[in-house]
Parts: structure tokens; sequence; C-alpha cells
């Protein structure tokens, strides 16, 4: 009977991944050991899983998310760039790729505050990507999208703003590389 009760359950044995941390939520009562528990599961590690417990997975590797070609970005069947201004008000779209990686140490606090898999979590990184992306690369004029060290100085205040959000929420941008941009179609072939 218990054997045909596990069957159509996540419970048994689970082994986590070479690089996979792993967080178990039990949907006893709290008064009985339920919710949260304090220990999470490390790379290679072996735990039983019973019928009312849920194990969350999160691969710690470096993941990359970019912008700036189709099957890339947000939507893979687009050319999917991240579209923002110069300060002189021309419309640029920028080729860049945002490499981040789940703290270890923090992976309770991920599957409390942040998402429930990795996927979840790229979602979110990639929304405040876009969006420090805009607000740091906006106060460049058209000429110093030319200027490699102005550009690399944006780029900086970017990676520094998106890991001022994230970090304290278990998630580490490790690097922020431009690729490259483009202007609107018509300022585009008057360059």
């Amino acid at each position: 009977v218990l054997a045909i009760g596990l069957s159509g359950c996540q419970g048994g044995f689970q082994t986590m991944g070479p690089s996979e941390y792993g967080a178990i939520f039990s949907a006893l009562p709290r008064i009985i050991g339920g919710g949260l528990k304090a220990r999470a599961l490390v790379p290679g590690e072996m735990e039983f899983i019973w019928p009312w417990e849920t194990l969350y997975r999160f691969d710690t590797s470096v993941k990359a998310i970019s912008w700036g070609g189709k099957m890339q970005g947000d939507n893979v069947l687009v050319e999917d760039y991240v579209e923002t201004r110069a300060f002189d008000g021309n419309e640029v779209g920028l080729a860049i790729t945002v490499q981040y990686h789940i703290d270890p140490t923090k992976i309770q606090h991920v599957l409390q505050y942040v998402g429930d898999s990795d996927e979840r979590v790229k979602q979110i990184v990639a929304a405040l990507a876009r969006a420090d992306i805009r607000t740091h690369m906006n106060v460049l004029r058209t000429r110093e999208f030319f200027s490699p060290d102005v550009l690399q100085e944006s780029v900086e205040q970017v990676k520094k703003a998106i890991n001022l959000r994230l970090n304290r929420e278990g998630v580490i941008i490790d690097n922020i590389i431009y690729n490259d941009h483009r202007f609107d179609q018509q300022y585009q072939q008057q360059i």
C-alpha cells in the first residue's frame, strides 16, 4: 500500500546534480515540523523525500541572458534588443549579455522571496536587468556609444546597480558583456 501511495508522488530518494542545491518544503502543519527546512541540500547529496514534502532544485552554475539577436533574450522568436534612447534622443537597441548565478548559501531565501525555480529566477533577473540597462545606458549621448571607455563605464554602472538590488536576494551578477548596438534604421543609414 505504501509503495502504491508513493508511486504517484515526488517521494522517494532524490539526488542533487553536480551544481544543484535544494530546499525542502513540508506541507505538514508547523507544529509537527512543517514548513521550509533549515538545511539546504548540496551537490551530490541524496535525500529521502516524503509524499508531503516538495524538493525545490536550483542550479548554481553561471547562466546567461542575452539580448541582441534571434534565439536570445526574452522572446526567442524575434530579434530582441534592449531598446532605449540615447541622451540626445536617438533610439538605440543594445545587444548585451548578463551572466549571473544563484548564491548557494541563500537557497532558502531565494525560494521564499525570489522564485521557486531556475526559470522564475531568470525571469526576475531579466526584468531587473532590462530596467537597469535602460536607466544607466540612456545617459550616453549618441557619439559616446562609439567611445569604448565611456561605454564600459556605463556597463559597470549597470552591473553595480543590478548587484545592489539582487545580491541581498541571493542572486549575483558575475558579468555584463556589451556586444553591440544599433540605432534607429534611418539614423543608422545616415551614419
